[in-house]
């Protein structure tokens, strides 16, 4: 899928799927079609500043729960109310640049404060403010840096589990949140780096994360692979273990129907080494994709 086939930017920062339809966040607005007609052209549509309240055609991320949507931008967070009526919404924070933003589900909405630099390959975020809840009801509560366990505001991305808020973070690992604090478990049998950059639960519930990045070289604190945990007990999976795996430069994961997982290995500086990697775990199967049209897959 790429401008030739109804998209309106080939450059995609962020891919959300709801029960019938997928959001693509790009560099021209946000994307979306209905999961039935994804290749059917004129079946795509584009969230924009010509059509709607966005500020910015530039998006970082989407997030939908029933049938809401948050945008974050750099310039503001957009929040759609109900995207079956109308894609007009409500402006929150403008002028700021927002990345990441999630809705969880209660409806509540996070969303922490920075940008993506496409040229060195960093997140930047220069503000105080690490994280931002903004309830259904309206209701706002801030974290700032050093405050309440926090020790970093570069958050990557929030997620879910059983109920519980995790903010994954770029060098500073995980962060669950407890009550109104936010606290690491850090012990031997753990995650393999601190740099986190997706999270996924697979059918089972366990979950999966990803340690690397945007970039060319491997870090030594960094690009370690992928890691599962089942609630006892922490598995890691890199290149030295499991040779099919592309690299360990793991930068997202997606799980499929069947539970498979599909790992996403951004490209170093020797060419041939990115590109997809599937692990059906059930069957321990591993099966590299070929005939990609670029190895910088993210």
């Amino acid at each position: 899928f790429d401008t030739d086939k109804g998209l309106s930017s080939n450059e995609i920062n962020d891919i959300q799927i709801s029960d019938d339809h997928v959001f693509l966040a790009t560099a021209n607005g946000v994307d979306y079609a209905h999961l039935d007609s994804l290749l059917i052209n004129s079946a795509w549509h584009n969230i924009n500043t010509a059509n709607s309240a966005l500020l910015s055609n530039f998006t970082f991320s989407v997030s939908v729960k029933n049938n809401k949507i948050v945008i974050a931008t750099d310039n503001g967070l957009f929040f759609i109310p109900d995207f079956t009526n109308s894609i007009w919404g409500e402006v929150i924070d403008a002028e700021n640049s927002i990345y990441p933003a999630y809705i969880d589900s209660e409806e509540n909405i996070w969303y922490s404060y920075g940008s993506w630099n496409s040229e060195l390959l960093i997140l930047q975020d220069t503000m105080d403010v690490a994280i931002t809840k903004l309830t259904s009801d309206g209701n706002e509560t801030f974290w700032q840096i050093g405050e309440a366990g926090l020790t970093t505001n570069l958050i990557r991305g929030f997620t879910e589990i059983e109920g519980q808020i995790c903010a994954y973070t770029w060098g500073e690992g995980l962060f669950l949140l407890d009550g109104n604090s936010w606290y690491k478990n850090i012990k031997s049998n753990s995650i393999m780096a601190n740099l986190v950059a997706d999270l996924e639960l697979d059918k089972d519930n366990k979950l999966w994360v990803a340690n690397g990045y945007l970039g060319l070289e491997e870090l030594g604190k960094g690009t370690k692979g992928v890691c599962s945990f089942d609630g006892v007990t922490w598995q890691s999976y890199n290149k030295q273990n499991y040779p099919e795996l592309k690299n360990n430069n793991v930068v997202d994961i997606e799980i499929d129907a069947e539970n498979r997982k599909w790992f996403c290995s951004y490209q170093f500086i020797e060419v041939g080494t990115g590109g997809i990697t599937v692990f059906d775990e059930t069957n321990d199967n591993w099966q590299q994709l070929s005939g990609l049209p670029s190895l910088y897959t993210t």
